[in-house]
């Protein structure tokens, strides 16, 4: 029995709101995001997170023997032991995946919050992730008592969210969103009507095939820019593409965006949008002042991977150019190091002549 599926807002508002007391169990299909909405929740509750994947551990990641004299004492493992000391997340992945005595220790933490003498902090959340469907996945059964001892939300985030995600994220290139936007159906796997699910046991639809092809498109791209221009370099993309979703969806991803004129407005529109995004940014701050510190620290986080790229770029354009004061400029720049991504800062820095890059190191 199913209750009602929730979206990522729906589901946030959800984890933020149950007592930390309550274990949840989140279940979804594969590829839909579990693992990463917990992320989320525990990035914007600043609390660290502790990932058991039960399919890839055995009792020892959780408990272990220690011999003290003519005894043995029973130790938590260094990985685990912060959720015990402090607050945090402590996340269940697939525990039906797991050996019998490690779903044992699973079913323990989420009953009485211990296991063996050792209590979880009173600020831990117990938060589990399964997969939906059982049936498709090779699984130890679960006790119906376990799911008792569980608040059971059914996920399905909305094919937009999982785009503006990716989008945000940079994880996803625009070939692939504006695919998915003209067929929405391809995010997801195939349901067949006879229920067969042997499709599934090679390249398919899902939301995780596209983000690893998104992965190796965008490296691609760094050599060949263009390459939906070409139909070599095309066909060559197709071909890579089939390894991850199948031929039929790699088929529909080359005719969707085939026409290259399409292409490059597309290109063009986007680059456009992030060129006044981010020179509206670099006014704002450094020439007229109008963003205090907080401002320029919600706007910065706000941009997605290939904006903050594009934003260092002309960062540095915009120091060099304008010869800004050395002085002003570290201050401003260690006041970005605080709030930014560590790699592009340091990258920012790298292209700065070494009167000013030696300061900020």
């Amino acid at each position: 029995m199913k209750s009602t599926p929730m979206t990522v807002k729906e589901l946030i508002a959800y984890l933020e709101n149950v007592p930390n007391t309550i274990s949840v169990l989140i279940r979804a299909d594969h590829s839909k995001g579990k693992s990463e909405i917990v992320k989320q929740f525990g990035k914007k509750k600043q609390l660290p997170l502790i990932d058991l994947r039960f399919g890839q551990i055995d009792i020892g990641d959780i408990i272990y023997p220690k011999a003290v004299g003519n005894k043995y004492l029973h130790l938590l493992s260094e990985y685990i032991k912060p959720v015990f000391d402090a607050p945090g997340i402590l996340f269940l992945d697939e525990p039906n995946r797991g050996q019998k005595d490690t779903m044992q220790a699973a079913f323990q933490l989420i009953l009485d919050r211990q296991y063996h003498a050792f209590r979880l902090h009173p600020e831990t959340y117990v938060i589990a992730a399964m997969n939906s469907d059982m049936e498709k996945y090779i699984l130890t059964e679960i006790d119906p008592a376990m799911y008792s001892r569980f608040a059971v939300v059914d996920f399905e985030p909305t094919v937009e969210e999982w785009l503006e995600y990716g989008e945000k994220e940079g994880v996803l290139e625009p070939e692939v969103i504006y695919t998915i936007r003209k067929n929405p159906t391809l995010a997801d796997p195939e349901k067949k009507e006879d229920g067969n699910y042997e499709h599934l046991l090679g390249p398919h639809t899902n939301r995780r095939s596209w983000t690893m092809f998104s992965l190796m498109l965008k490296k691609y791209k760094k050599e060949y820019p263009k390459y939906f221009s070409n139909q070599e370099q095309f066909i060559t993309v197709r071909t890579f593409c089939s390894t991850f979703i199948g031929q039929n969806a790699a088929e529909f991803f080359k005719l969707a965006i085939e026409n290259g004129k399409e292409m490059d407005e597309m290109y063009s529109h986007n680059l456009e949008e992030i060129s006044k995004k981010v020179n509206d940014l670099i006014e704002g701050r450094f020439r007229f002042k109008e963003y205090d510190d907080t401002e320029i620290e919600k706007r910065i986080k706000e941009l997605n991977v290939f904006e903050l790229e594009c934003f260092a770029d002309e960062l540095v354009k915009f120091f060099m150019n304008f010869q800004v004061c050395p002085d002003r400029t570290i201050k401003e720049l260690k006041h970005l190091g605080t709030v930014m991504n560590s790699e592009l800062y340091i990258s920012i820095v790298s292209k700065l002549p070494t009167v000013i890059s030696d300061k900020l190191k």
